[in-house]
């Protein structure tokens, strides 16, 4: 049953890519599992592994314990669009393998991806317990802001992607490197 749930989210994330040309990636494995590995268990949700481009996705019952996800309770409709933030992850890192993109960059499409497959009550919902208006700048998508605080991230990200006119275009633009820079280390 989870993965059915899951499918779907991962379905309604490649359609929308696909809607801004890009294309899904030739394979990718979905493990649906209890805990997460290592620094992710209990602070994460889902993860893409890069390396056997794999995504791990908790169970419903291991989502559902944590009681809320972005400050609302979970639900079936939450595990979809985790499902698909994370599918969008996989999408991305074939799109720019083997560049390595800054995690903004990625988390930005990813939080996209998750809010415009999402059931637009549901995304209504979500979007009121965060304040702000999103990104005025693109020096604000940057890891540190995501480390911070992800979830006022993803919304960030959101509200910032719906003042793009062509956002197919911005989408690309992010992936393609030309957008998010790496911060100094």
């Amino acid at each position: 049953a989870d993965a059915h749930v899951a499918c779907e989210g991962v379905g309604r994330a490649l359609e929308f890519m696909a809607r801004a040309g890009l294309d899904p990636p030739p394979r990718t494995t979905i493990e649906i599992v209890r805990e997460l590995p290592g620094e992710l268990g209990g602070r994460a949700v889902g993860c893409y592994l890069r390396e056997s481009k794999k995504i791990l996705l908790l169970t419903y019952e291991a989502f559902e314990a944590g009681g809320q996800w972005f400050r609302v309770p979970v639900s079936p409709e939450l595990y979809k669009a985790a499902a698909a933030h994370e599918m969008a992850h996989a999408v991305v890192a074939c799109h720019s393998e083997p560049r390595r993109l800054p995690t903004a960059a990625h988390e930005y499409v990813a939080y996209v991806v998750l809010f415009a497959t999402m059931d637009p009550l549901l995304r209504k919902r979500l979007l009121a317990r965060f304040p702000g208006m999103g990104f005025s700048s693109t020096l604000q998508i940057n890891d540190i802001n995501h480390l911070v605080e992800p979830n006022q991230f993803g919304v960030d990200s959101w509200r910032h992607y719906l003042k793009r006119r062509d956002r197919a275009a911005w989408l690309r633009g992010i992936i393609s490197g030309q957008i998010v820079q790496e911060m100094p280390t």
